[in-house]
């Protein structure tokens, strides 16, 4: 038997696959039923939850985030807006010995943890909210927010001798931006519809970085600090997602 490979289609051919077979069935069904009222989602105070769909068909937050939600104040205009957060804690032992007869001894104990959050905001207009296929544009702010921290204690015992290092780096991450949008939208229901978007984003971000290190070997103690300041500029991409109104 011949074995049979699936392969996973990156999100730009599953983009122009629902462009290619939606659009002209929409057309179609848009001239049949010229005079018959098209029934959609696109009104005043709707809600939706927005999926991105990735490879083999999977689920995922849209836009890379925990929680992506839109509410419609009218049926030309919509407030999109997404959330994420993540918290990290982390724990590490480690036990060195050197040979012969462990004439020395090593051990070291970290520990971590993080804490992010990740906020973008778009507001969107739909020209023509009646037709089969939607169009949509839009553009908003984007923030973003990190902080890490990383402690070890390292511990040499050699002989009599033992000598204690400690070590706290900690990081502290900022940016703000925009992002804009321009995208269709098709409704296979009322309630459920498919879309598919170009996105471009840029912000600007400021890093901080401190450590600190102290010995029992020294009295004194040694702190350093970085800074970093990068404007970036994200370029197109192409996502596809599902859309639940409620």
């Amino acid at each position: 038997m011949i074995p049979v490979r699936f392969v996973s289609l990156p999100s730009t051919v599953l983009f122009m696959i629902m462009w290619f077979l939606v659009v002209p069935n929409a057309r179609a069904q848009q001239v049949s039923s010229e005079n018959e009222e098209h029934r959609n989602s696109l009104q005043e105070d709707a809600w939706a939850l927005q999926f991105q769909v990735g490879d083999n068909f999977s689920l995922k937050a849209f836009q890379g985030l925990a929680i992506s939600a839109k509410k419609h104040w009218s049926n030309t205009s919509a407030l999109r807006v997404g959330i994420g957060l993540s918290i990290s804690v982390g724990d590490a032992d480690n036990v060195a010995r050197t040979l012969p007869a462990d004439t020395m001894r090593q051990s070291q104990d970290q520990s971590s943890n993080g804490q992010s959050v990740d906020i973008t905001a778009q507001y969107l207009l739909y020209p023509n909210p009646d037709a089969s296929v939607n169009v949509f544009f839009g553009a908003g702010p984007l923030f973003r927010y990190s902080r890490s921290k990383l402690e070890s204690d390292l511990t040499t015992i050699s002989g009599a001798t033992t000598i204690n290092l400690r070590s706290i780096g900690e990081e502290h991450v900022w940016a703000i931006g925009a992002s804009g949008v321009v995208g269709v939208e098709w409704f296979a229901a009322r309630s459920i519809s498919f879309l598919g978007e170009y996105a471009i984003s840029l912000e600007y971000s400021s890093a901080k970085q401190t450590r600190t290190e102290s010995s029992t070997q020294r009295v004194d103690r040694t702190e350093s600090e970085y800074r970093t300041k990068i404007f970036r500029v994200y370029p197109l991409s192409v996502k596809f997602g599902l859309s639940l109104y409620f």
